[in-house]
């Protein structure tokens, strides 16, 4: 039986068996999916509030799952960050006034390191039928 098998030295035993590692590892990284199989999907959310005390907030830029949120009135933009996943290591947290009190209709966005500032989307108050403060159209 022995007769069989070659006689290889151990060095060359050692080599053989990290390559075969080797190429199954990479094998496996391109066979497998990219990305966390547990990892949730985020849902979108109607606009429209179910009680006059919701808030819904759009969240982008540096975070971990943009999207549309809600909160309770008296929330700020850092529970809308938390909410979101959280900023990423690329994120510009110092651009963001994470105390800032959350408005309905309100986009928050989150810039990366070295971006241009970017302004984010102004609510719209269309609850007056296209008035404005003064009565005029």
């Amino acid at each position: 039986m022995s007769d069989l098998l070659p006689s290889w030295p151990r060095r060359r035993l050692i080599g053989a068996a990290a390559l075969i590692l080797g190429v199954l590892v990479l094998g496996t990284r391109f066979v497998l999916p990219t990305g966390s199989a547990r990892e949730p999907i985020p849902r979108p959310v109607s606009p429209r509030p179910t009680h006059a005390a919701a808030l819904v907030v759009h969240v982008v830029g540096a975070v971990r799952r943009s999207g549309l949120y809600r909160f309770r009135q008296g929330a700020r933009i850092a529970d809308a960050v938390e909410r979101a996943g959280g900023a990423t290591r690329r994120a510009d947290l110092t651009a963001v006034n994470l105390a800032a009190p959350l408005q309905d209709g309100q986009q928050v966005v989150v810039p990366r390191h070295g971006a241009a500032p970017v302004v984010p989307a102004a609510p719209t108050n269309t609850g007056k039928g296209g008035r404005d403060e003064g009565g005029r159209s």
